[in-house]
Protein backbone atom coordinates (compact mmCIF):
# COMPACT_ATOMS: atom_id res chain seq x y z
CA UNK A 1 0.00 0.00 0.00
CA UNK A 2 3.10 2.27 0.27
CA UNK A 3 3.14 2.85 -3.77
CA UNK A 4 -0.74 4.01 -3.47
CA UNK A 5 0.60 6.85 -1.36
CA UNK A 6 3.30 8.10 -3.67
CA UNK A 7 1.14 7.77 -6.37
CA UNK A 8 -1.24 9.93 -4.71
CA UNK A 9 1.44 12.90 -3.61
CA UNK A 10 2.70 12.67 -7.19
CA UNK A 11 -0.81 13.55 -8.13
CA UNK A 12 -1.34 16.03 -5.72
CA UNK A 13 2.19 17.85 -6.82
CA UNK A 14 1.21 18.06 -10.52
CA UNK A 15 -2.37 19.31 -9.38
CA UNK A 16 -0.72 22.10 -7.07
CA UNK A 17 2.22 22.51 -10.38
CA UNK A 18 -1.30 23.23 -12.85
CA UNK A 19 -3.04 25.23 -10.49
CA UNK A 20 -0.11 27.65 -10.09
CA UNK A 21 0.42 27.73 -13.68
CA UNK A 22 -3.23 28.50 -14.76
CA UNK A 23 -3.00 31.03 -12.07
CA UNK A 24 -0.15 32.97 -13.15
CA UNK A 25 -1.77 32.92 -16.60
CA UNK A 26 -4.92 34.51 -15.50
CA UNK A 27 -3.02 37.06 -13.78
CA UNK A 28 -0.97 38.04 -17.33
CA UNK A 29 -4.34 38.46 -18.93
CA UNK A 30 -5.69 40.27 -16.52
CA UNK A 31 -2.85 42.80 -15.82
CA UNK A 32 -2.56 42.84 -19.65
CA UNK A 33 -6.35 43.99 -20.05
CA UNK A 34 -5.71 46.32 -16.84
CA UNK A 35 -2.76 47.93 -18.51
CA UNK A 36 -4.91 48.41 -22.15
CA UNK A 37 -7.43 49.54 -20.37
CA UNK A 38 -5.57 52.51 -19.00
CA UNK A 39 -3.69 53.42 -22.31
CA UNK A 40 -7.31 53.20 -24.25
CA UNK A 41 -10.04 53.35 -21.97
CA UNK A 42 -12.66 54.12 -24.55
CA UNK A 43 -11.52 50.91 -26.70
CA UNK A 44 -11.37 49.13 -23.48
CA UNK A 45 -15.37 49.85 -22.79
CA UNK A 46 -15.86 49.82 -26.14
CA UNK A 47 -14.28 45.75 -26.56
CA UNK A 48 -16.12 45.29 -23.15
CA UNK A 49 -18.96 46.16 -24.57
CA UNK A 50 -18.66 44.11 -27.60
CA UNK A 51 -18.82 47.89 -29.92
CA UNK A 52 -20.26 51.24 -29.24
CA UNK A 53 -23.56 51.59 -27.36
CA UNK A 54 -24.73 54.25 -30.16
CA UNK A 55 -22.60 55.64 -32.60
CA UNK A 56 -21.24 59.50 -32.03
CA UNK A 57 -20.52 62.16 -34.65
CA UNK A 58 -17.48 62.88 -35.50
CA UNK A 59 -17.82 66.52 -34.68
CA UNK A 60 -18.02 67.70 -31.21
CA UNK A 61 -20.64 70.28 -32.10
CA UNK A 62 -22.87 68.23 -33.13
CA UNK A 63 -22.44 65.74 -30.03
CA UNK A 64 -24.77 67.38 -27.95
CA UNK A 65 -27.86 67.33 -30.33
CA UNK A 66 -30.46 64.51 -30.10
CA UNK A 67 -30.47 62.81 -33.57
CA UNK A 68 -33.05 63.67 -36.15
Amino acid sequence: MHWIEVVAELLNRVAMLIERLWYAQRQTERQDKADKAASDPAGALADHFHGRVRNLPEDAGEADKAPD
